[in-house]
């Protein structure tokens, strides 16, 4: 624990500056949560970040601790991830298509989708958050992570979830094709890339965009 934090409701404490001491301080804060039995990991802010809204009033250097326990959140996130993937695959079939789980271990794609009528088909990829939303209802924005990608082409396809903590909730939801999932809205950290929603404009333009996979398949 850095002395006089804590650790706010997403499970990070922001250091005040990058200096020699600070980093110390991290460095000591993801050892004592890894002891504890948590995931933690710090990492810089890239100064080129400084000209964006989103970081601008960040600090120089984050550490994060998730939530829950490792060896608890291993067997939740697995179980998080199949049900981002049954829920599209859900829709998908509503919508009349033929809709296949990718064997285990299948590389960066979670669904097979084909049109019968058309002989067309795509695959998707979904990345689906327990709570994937930050900010405040007003003001929210969302994040997930995107740590292996397949090289972009116009039959892939991305479905981003929020499960909002709550199953009894329709999540929020977001089609991207592949070729979109890329900077600014696609972010480069040490610990991996993040895929970020942060204003209303790109919200409106990826939510519940099942159109986009239709009109791949006609």
């Amino acid at each position: 624990m850095i002395e006089g934090k804590e650790w706010n409701e997403q499970g990070v404490i922001w250091v005040l500056e990058d200096t020699f001491e600070a980093r110390g301080q991290a460095i000591a804060a993801v050892r004592q949560s890894k002891r504890d039995g948590y995931d933690a990991y710090s990492y810089k802010i890239p100064d080129d970040y400084r000209d964006d809204p989103f970081w601008a009033d960040k600090k120089a250097i984050a550490v994060y601790r998730t939530k829950e326990l490792a060896s608890a959140l291993k067997t939740e996130k697995a179980l998080i991830g199949a049900a981002g993937e049954h829920y599209v695959a859900f829709r998908l079939i509503a919508c009349g298509y033929a809709v296949g789980l990718a064997p285990r271990g299948t590389r960066s794609i979670d669904l097979l989708v084909a049109n019968s009528g058309t002989g067309k088909s795509i695959t998707v990829q979904t990345k689906t958050g327990w709570k994937a939303m930050y900010g405040s209802a007003v003001e929210p924005w969302w994040k997930w992570p995107v740590m292996s990608r397949q090289p972009p082409h116009e039959t892939f396809f991305y479905a981003f979830l929020d499960l909002k903590s709550d199953p009894s909730q329709t999540p929020d939801l977001f089609i991207v094709p592949s070729v979109e999932v890329a900077p600014p809205l696609l972010r480069e950290f040490r610990v991996g890339s993040w895929f970020v929603i942060e204003d209303e404009e790109d919200a409106r333009k990826y939510r519940d965009r099942w159109d986009l996979i239709s009109a791949a398949l006609a």
